[in-house]
Order: structure tokens, then C-alpha cells, then sequence
């Protein structure tokens, strides 16, 4: 698919982008062009295939069309992966502005800096259970590493 067309994937319903069960291409291709913009997709050309894109560029256009939904709630996993420093920046500001405009953000990562970076709560599961649950300031990068691996308990013994 195009980057306009990925950019539109659950969308396509709106009446905003068409008459009834038409898309109107001028509107796709503006939407598109602002996205691709906005989260600094390269090449930002809405005709491109999004199979051509660099992995850190096609993280990049799933998540513009995904935060730019407007949703209750997104499940961000692994968000970052792929992506250059700049853009990491970015996307972490992003998710922070999904979660200050009252909207849920669970946020899944193998970065553990990520993870205390962005979290107002840290949940760890091993073995499909919920085994710790911290506040980021109060736990750290080797205490959330030792309850993944189900040691944690026995650490505190």
C-alpha cells in the first residue's frame, strides 16, 4: 500500500475523507503530507509504498496513523524499536502528550529506560503473573530486571 493508503487503515468510513463510499485522493494526499511531516517520515511522499521505507521509517508511519486517531487508549509496543535518537525523543514526547490529554497509554518495552522514562506505573509479569509493581522513582533498571527473571522475591528475602 501507499503511505496515504497505511495512513487511512481503519479510517476509511470518515466522511471527512470522501463522499460516501468514495475517498476523495486530494484529501488523502493532504492528510498524508501532514503526517509524514509531522513525524518526520522519510521519504515523506504519500504515493511511496510503505514496504520500500526503512524499518525506522515504517515505525514511524504506524505511529502517525496510530496517534493521530484520537483514541482513548493506545498500546504502545516497542515503540522506539528501530528508530534513530531523534526520533525516540520524539515519539517519547508523544506518548506523554497521548497520556497528559487524559488519554490510557500501556506501554510494553524491553528497554527498561524506556520503560522508567515514560511510566507513571510499572507493572512486571513473569510466568503470564503480575509479580511487582513499582512507581518509577522508587524502583530501578536491576530491581525490575531481577523480577523479570523471578528472582526479585528472592532478593528481598
Amino acid at each position: 500500500m501507499t503511505l496515504a493508503e497505511n495512513l487511512i487503515l481503519g479510517l476509511q468510513h470518515m466522511r471527512a475523507l470522501g463522499p460516501g463510499p468514495f475517498l476523495d485522493p486530494a484529501k488523502l494526499e493532504a492528510r498524508a503530507r501532514g503526517l509524514l511531516s509531522e513525524f518526520d517520515v522519510r521519504p515523506a511522499e504519500p504515493a511511496y509504498r510503505a514496504a520500500q521505507l526503512s524499518g525506522g521509517n515504517q515505525q514511524k508511519l504506524i505511529a502517525a496513523r496510530e496517534l493521530s486517531r484520537g483514541a482513548r487508549a493506545v498500546l504502545a509496543a516497542h515503540p522506539t524499536r528501530g528508530v534513530d535518537l531523534g526520533a525516540i525523543a520524539f515519539l517519547h514526547a508523544r506518548l506523554l502528550a497521548e497520556r497528559d490529554a487524559g488519554r490510557g497509554v500501556l506501554l510494553v518495552s524491553s528497554e527498561l529506560s524506556e520503560i522508567l522514562a515514560l511510566s507513571d506505573r510499572v507493572l512486571v509479569l513473569y510466568e503470564g503473573r503480575v509479580v511487582h509493581e513499582a512507581r518509577p522513582a522508587a524502583t530501578d533498571e536491576r530491581a525490575l530486571g531481577l523480577h523479570m527473571t523471578g528472582r526479585g522475591a528472592a532478593e528481598r528475602a
